[in-house]
């Protein structure tokens, strides 16, 4: 196992716990993704949009247990991600039962395998993770829930554990028991190299509120089989009709003689006329290039686009994330 020396971060996503006969046909009706074949064990990516499409919480969605969920939601638990799920929740609720609790206290790390994303329908596993698990008080063992994001071949999970029970060193070996195999590499989520070669959004950098999903490619987290949900029309429309008005891509530019044209996030790139094309998101630095993603109008989001940072320097678009759902 390849592991770091520091303790694992904190969470940054919050879990909650809502358990009821009635929460699948709620967030069937109110979430952009379908619940109608979730399994236990299984788990889908969703989001909560408004009428315009625009995202206004992103989460994966675990069965543990019949008419018992686990809402892994993107954003710490006083965030304002976490409200605006809670809110939008509440907004549609009218005489569904459910019971509703989160899950607080826990620590996360993040853990690659060495194994290809299963994406034929577009299922998250979980491991260890079932209403048992998560009744105890404080929980003193560990559970994994597979990230929507994968890197290259491997398959990446989010695991929980309360930290104040676990060292570094009993993690390490409690990790090797919760997967079967020691053939695995702890990582931070701040592995913005890995992540942008990838072209996957981050929290809060390229996934912001108002953003329509399709303009990042997170295609994933969308149903085009299932009924009404806000949203859908916008959505709809724009995969019949069009490309969406911005794309996410991945750009990047040299480092001469050890100096670097590298630009700061929130940088406007131009095209070669002067006008906006659109901005730096995310960036980082390897060896002689810089790499980094950026939002773009449609009409400059072309592979090989050349483009002007604002105040000096050039960028290449190296990929450009697809917005039709498979």
């Amino acid at each position: 196992m390849q592991s770091s020396e520091q303790q694992p971060p904190r969470a940054t996503t919050s879990l909650i716990r809502i358990k009821g006969p009635d929460v699948r046909d709620l967030f069937q009706r109110i979430s952009s993704n379908d619940f109608r074949d979730l399994k236990i064990g299984n788990g889908i990516p969703s989001f909560f949009l408004n009428a315009q499409g625009q995202i206004i919480a992103a989460f994966t969605v675990c069965q543990i247990a019949k008419d018992d969920f686990i809402f892994e939601v993107m954003g710490g638990p006083e965030s304002a991600w976490v409200k605006r799920f809670e809110d939008t929740l509440e907004l549609y609720t009218f005489s569904e039962k459910y019971e509703l609790n989160k899950i607080s206290s826990l620590s996360m790390q993040n853990v690659k395998t060495p194994n290809g994303i299963e994406s034929e329908d577009f299922v998250l596993k979980t491991i260890g993770l079932n209403a048992e698990s998560v009744d105890s008080d404080p929980i003193t063992g560990m559970f994994a829930i597979e990230s929507w994001m994968g890197f290259e071949s491997n398959r990446v999970w989010n695991v929980y554990f309360d930290k104040p029970q676990h060292t570094q060193v009993n993690v390490d070996s409690e990790l090797t028991n919760l997967f079967g195999t020691s053939n695995l590499e702890l990582f931070s989520d701040d592995n913005d190299g890995l992540r942008i070669k990838s072209l996957i959004p981050k929290l809060d950098y390229e996934l912001v509120e108002g953003r329509n999903p399709l303009e990042l490619g997170m295609t994933r987290f969308i149903s085009t089989t299932k009924g009404c949900y806000p949203g859908q029309e916008v959505i709809e429309r724009i995969m019949a009709l069009g490309a969406p008005a911005k794309r996410l891509v991945s750009i990047s530019g040299k480092v001469h003689s050890g100096k670097t044209d590298q630009p700061s996030p929130g940088a406007a790139l131009l095209s070669g006329d002067g006008k906006k094309a659109g901005s730096v998101t995310s960036v980082y630095s390897q060896e002689d290039r810089w790499y980094g993603l950026a939002i773009l109008g449609k009409n400059f989001s072309r592979v090989d686009e050349r483009l002007l940072i604002e105040g000096g320097g050039e960028v290449k678009v190296d990929d450009v994330a697809d917005y039709k759902t498979n």
